[in-house]
């Protein structure tokens, strides 16, 4: 009786384990693969910005990369909350070889803040409009 029992809690945990098996493996990930074989050949990033065709490291490092990322001055009028990077280069590779590595720079169209328009009354803080060039 006790053999029993234990085969029976034997198939049961073998079966738990495979219906867990199945169930992770078929949840999706954060970036998806794409498809085959472009995924592949090309970058992870193919399409959205223009890859590079030297195929080597660039010859950045950690003391020259800050000057990628963006600070400004509060006095300035910029943000440093970037929305549509030009390259994705934002000056946090790491290790810093591979900045500028693999794609260059593409042409993105800035947001200006205008003055706020007075469609509610005078309780509402902080809207404004963009306008995109």
């Amino acid at each position: 009786m006790k053999f029993n029992k234990s085969i029976v809690f034997l198939l049961f945990c073998i079966l738990i384990g495979i219906l867990g098996h199945l169930y992770l493996n078929t949840k999706e990930n954060f970036i998806s693969s794409g498809e085959f074989p472009s995924s592949q050949i090309n970058t992870l990033l193919y399409g959205d910005y223009p890859t590079l065709e030297t195929n080597k490291l660039s010859d950045l490092n950690s003391s020259q990369l800050y000057t990628y990322y963006p600070v400004y001055d509060a006095s300035s009028d910029k943000i440093n909350n970037i929305r549509y990077w030009s390259n994705p280069n934002n000056g946090k590779c790491s290790p810093a070889e591979f900045c500028n590595a693999f794609y260059g720079d593409k042409p993105v169209s800035e947001y200006i803040l205008t003055t706020p328009e007075n469609q509610w009354d005078d309780s509402r803080v902080n809207y404004y409009n963009s306008n995109t060039y």
